[in-house]
């Protein structure tokens, strides 16, 4: 269900600041943000890695459709 994905799409490594990337891998870290009656019906808070076929590429899955969520984008 197409509803429930989101593909975070990330800057090559050389584009990011005109600087040389530090990182070795990015995470996205999802947080469910939805006004809702009954807090057992958020999301849990998840994380997700680069896909290993295409390190540009965060695919995220799983989630609730109508939901509202906050994605930080981490490296390490």
């Amino acid at each position: 269900d197409p509803s429930r994905l989101l593909n975070v799409f990330l800057p090559p490594t050389s584009q990011i600041n005109n600087r040389p990337n530090r990182f070795h891998q990015f995470i996205a870290r999802v947080t469910d943000v939805s006004v809702v009656d009954d807090p057992r019906s958020w999301d849990v808070n998840r994380t997700f890695l680069a896909s290993v076929t295409d390190s540009s590429v965060i695919n995220v899955h799983g989630l609730n459709a109508g939901h509202k969520y906050k994605v930080a984008i981490l490296g390490r």
